[in-house]
């Protein structure tokens, strides 16, 4: 049986055209001493100093699908000649690596257990850049990330990998939530992985293995408050007014052309107005 390695190698002609990534986002934001970190060797907490960090995903073992949102693929302009493809679970595990992809994952803070936890960042999902929707509603693209693809410069002590339980959770939970017309992420696929993961399911000390997957999800933009709470304690107000400007200009683009002197003050306006509406 043809290794995974070597399945890289002679599938690297492989075309899918309707899976077309744009990745402007990790562009603008690398930096140059963010070069591709080896997550096996990732075992303390490492302080990340950019927003982004180029890292591939980890191979999984014996890729399949589970589950697929039709509305989703729909969304992306994705046909059965890509979703049917059986090199499809591989892609969307990252197992299988696009060629003019960049993979990434994203840098944020927040706050765990009442308090300030400092850096946290993408422990386990995978950015793979964004994709031009087939509609014009509600945005004209959508990221794509791939949850539990393995580990990041951010993953500590974890593996970088999500049960399938609760990858199976978050698809239901997301497309219901979105087909009740609440805004929220989206899932299109859910892949196992054909590994087993060692978790305590019911937090008591009854450790076992069990099955885990990859999650795809799709979203406007994965950036988060944390993002700019992070830099913020960090003092990083340029790197704070560029992610500013880049929202304004990407989310809110009515915004950015009429009023550029002010566009922060009404990019916030909007952000708050979305997150009312949402709650």
């Amino acid at each position: 049986e043809m290794s995974l390695s070597r399945t890289r190698i002679r599938l690297c002609e492989l075309k899918f055209p309707e899976l077309r990534f744009n990745s402007s986002f990790f562009e603008k934001f690398k930096t140059n001493d963010e070069s591709m970190i080896d997550v096996s060797k990732n075992k303390i907490s490492r302080r990340v100093d950019g927003l982004v960090s180029q890292v591939n995903p980890t191979p999984s073992t014996n890729p399949s699908l589970l589950l697929l949102s039709d509305s989703a693929s729909e969304l992306l302009g994705l046909t059965d000649l890509t979703t049917k493809h059986p090199m499809f679970p591989s892609i969307m595990t990252g197992s299988y690596l696009l060629p003019d992809v960049k993979y990434f994952a994203s840098n944020y803070g927040g706050i765990q257990f009442g308090q300030w936890a400092g850096q946290l960042g993408d422990g386990r999902a995978i950015n793979m850049g964004s994709i031009t929707t087939n509609t014009q509603e509600p945005e004209k693209f959508l990221e794509v990330q791939l949850k539990g693809a393995g580990k990041t410069p951010f993953s500590r002590h974890a593996d970088g990998r999500a049960t399938l339980r609760s990858s199976i959770r978050e698809f239901l939970c997301a497309e219901s939530l979105y087909h009740l017309g609440v805004p929220t992420t989206r899932c299109l696929s859910v892949c196992e992985t054909g590994e087993k993961v060692l978790r305590d399911p019911f937090y008591c000390g009854d450790v076992s293995f069990q099955s885990s997957a990859v999650v795809s999800r799709l979203s406007p933009s994965f950036l988060r408050f944390g993002t700019i709470e992070l830099f913020s304690q960090r003092g990083r107000y340029d790197l704070i007014l560029q992610i500013i400007i880049h929202v304004t200009k990407t989310h809110f683009p009515d915004i950015w052309k009429q009023q550029q002197q002010q566009e922060t003050v009404k990019q916030q306006q909007e952000t708050v107005k979305q997150q009312q509406e949402t709650v």
